[in-house]
């Protein structure tokens, strides 16, 4: 059993790894048309490891063993996911928006190019928005996820009080029987 957790936990450290590449690669990437690529894979990545993560977390459990940093690990890269794309979601309606500020054919009229401008900017602030709910929800994540590591911490330590008990136990019936023994060992050679 031990064995397919130490499997499991390798192959988590080998996916949150190439995680982890993946988000330096989209931001060291100074094209966005560049960062589509490596966002794409990205998020299939964090698909497939949250699926990993179940598996995990079921042998760690029969193990009494801990994966909150791996949890953790995995958060930091979705939150680090979520700020690229609303970086580059906002790069790309400032732009549009920038474009239709510059541009624009004469033969429009003042009203014309008003409303697209308008238009523009009310897409920005839908993008704002949507990146600020999408914030809003990954703290709502985080303390979840805090929450329920220190629920485990807590059940680990209550685990590790219990143990602490049984070993009291376990010692006071080794010296119990260490007593025996030898008031038997005097009896037979008296």
């Amino acid at each position: 059993m031990d064995s397919l957790f130490k499997s499991y936990e390798d192959d988590m450290k080998k996916s949150l790894n190439t995680l982890d590449t993946l988000l330096n690669t989209i931001k060291s990437c100074t094209d966005n048309q560049s960062k589509q690529e490596p966002i794409k894979k990205a998020e299939i990545l964090i698909k497939s490891i949250d699926e990993d993560m179940e598996s995990l977390s079921m042998e760690a459990n029969n193990l009494n063993k801990s994966i909150s940093t791996y949890r953790e690990r995995l958060m930091n890269a979705k939150t680090s996911l979520k700020q690229i794309k609303g970086s580059l979601d906002y790069q790309n309606n400032m732009n549009h928006l920038m474009e239709g500020g510059s541009s624009g054919s004469k033969a429009m009229s003042n009203d014309l190019n008003t409303r697209e401008r308008m238009d523009r900017i009310q897409k920005t602030m839908e993008s704002g928005n949507r990146m600020i709910k999408q914030s809003i929800s990954q703290v709502q994540e985080n303390i979840q996820l805090t929450g329920n590591i220190n629920m485990e911490l807590a059940a680990q330590g209550e685990r590790l009080k219990s143990f602490d008990k049984r070993f009291d136990d376990i010692d006071g019936q080794l010296q119990q029987a260490d007593k025996t023994m030898k008031k038997m060992e005097k009896r037979w050679f008296v």
